[in-house]
């Protein structure tokens, strides 16, 4: 009986490291973004954005658009991204909003991103993958 109430203790080589945490400070500064659609090379859309230190900073600015915040969340060696709703740059008229999540590889950050467009009680969702490059 004593056996089953004893704690049970895991060896420190057995134990998963903690993923390590992403320096926004580190990533500050304007990257080139091109998102293309998963299964292809074709890029659909490039823009920019602007990073900061500060999560509540960053933006993303589309060809010929005014900058929008990005709603930046960091979990671990992940920043995770969500867009407010904006007019498609592929189909005018059309309201869609983004949302994914990008990891520094390479020097680069570079993730999977979801964007969904609404049309009356109808949603559709669009998987890219955007790989951001540092300019300045």
């Amino acid at each position: 009986m004593v056996a089953a109430c004893a704690k049970s203790e895991v060896p420190p080589e057995m134990e998963a490291p903690a993923a390590p945490t992403i320096d926004l400070a580190s990533l500050a500064g304007t990257w080139a973004a091109a998102a293309t659609p998963q299964g292809s090379d074709s890029v659909a859309i490039r823009y920019t954005v602007n990073a900061s230190a500060d999560p509540s900073g960053w933006t993303s600015v589309l060809p010929g658009r005014d900058p929008m915040s990005l709603a930046i969340k960091v979990s671990g060696d992940t920043i995770l991204t969500q867009s407010p709703l904006f007019e498609s740059v592929a189909r005018p008229g059309i309201q869609v909003s983004s949302s994914g999540y990008l990891r520094l590889v390479d020097g680069k950050l570079t993730g999977p991103m979801y964007v969904r467009s609404i049309r009356g009680d109808s949603v559709s969702v669009v998987n890219l993958w955007t790989t951001l490059t540092r300019v300045e």
